[in-house]
């Protein structure tokens, strides 16, 4: 049954879907696989339904996945005829009822705080001032951590007035510079130099090891910085703010709401496939207030 599900996998890849639906579906069908104990062409509705109502340790969500992946599963097994049309495997994918998503942000008044006393007082040297650049850098751009962690000193055109960058699943974008963009990303750039003198007059191998990968935002071997995050949550727990990289997206999205910026604007900015995605955000922001006007106890 795994060399089918491979099949199905890679289809699905072929046709344009993304590597982590393929993924997460492989998972659950692997799963199905190893732990079903029948071929395909034994199985039955009943087989199906008593594996799934066996499944212990996943919440409604992972469990509908599940569901969906193979529903899709054996779709596709009957219309390349691996099963018989008239086969007994049927069953429907209920729907569940998510509870609403709450997407944490965080205020202006927040951010700089983190920026300019929680670095300060968790962080030390050149740490301290990489941290600084990333955490402005995200809350002005919108990017998700592993795209600015990404991007090297070549990726940046100031003359041009934009960064070509990499997107999360691969594909390729562009990010329009502004003069607050310019300057914070060039203010960086001399401590970054610094850093960089530094380490040469110490005869470290830093100094090669960096101008080998050319990251805007390196780990001290030069390579992708990957305790970034570690240190963005450090610096904000140092003056009691609870932090994390994608908290500054998502920060993004509603100071542009608040200064009613239109939603096609956000979409492109944020990189969004769907605006269904961005959708989100203004239906969060609409909920914040109606429960505020809820707090309104005085009448006219």
């Amino acid at each position: 049954m795994k060399d089918l599900i491979d099949r199905f996998l890679s289809e699905m890849l072929a046709q344009g879907r993304s590597a982590r639906t393929a993924s997460t579906y492989r998972s659950g069908l692997y799963r199905f696989a190893n732990e079903i104990g029948k071929p395909l062409g034994k199985l039955r509705s009943r087989d199906i339904q008593e594996w799934l109502m066996g499944l212990s340790g996943i919440g409604p969500c992972r469990r509908h996945n599940i569901r969906c992946a193979l529903s899709s599963f054996f779709a596709w097994c009957r219309r390349w005829e691996y099963l018989p049309a008239d086969k007994d495997i049927m069953f429907q994918v209920s729907t569940i009822k998510r509870p609403e998503k709450v997407m944490p942000w965080l205020s202006k008044a927040e951010v700089r705080k983190v920026v300019e006393k929680g670095c300060s007082k968790a962080l030390k040297g050149f740490l301290k001032r990489k941290a600084r650049a990333l955490i402005k850098f995200l809350a002005l751009t919108s990017m998700r951590l592993n795209e600015a962690l990404s991007l090297r000193w070549n990726h940046i055109h100031y003359d041009k007035g934009y960064i070509d960058y990499t997107m999360k699943g691969g594909k390729q974008d562009i990010y329009a510079l502004d003069n607050q963009l310019v300057e914070l990303l060039k203010d960086y750039r001399e401590k970054y130099d610094h850093w960089q003198r530094m380490a040469q007059r110490k005869k470290l191998n830093s100094t090669v090891e960096c101008a080998k990968y050319d990251y805007v935002f390196p780990a001290r071997t030069g390579k992708k910085w990957r305790h970034a995050y570690d240190a963005i949550r450090q610096a904000g727990k140092a003056v009691g703010v609870r932090i994390h990289p994608h908290m500054l997206r998502h920060s993004f999205a509603q100071w542009y709401i608040e200064d009613k910026g239109r939603i096609e604007g956000l979409q492109v900015l944020m990189g969004h496939k769907r605006i269904s995605t961005t959708q989100g955000y203004y239906h969060q922001h609409l909920n914040l207030k109606k429960r505020a006007r809820k707090a309104v106890k005085f009448n006219i």
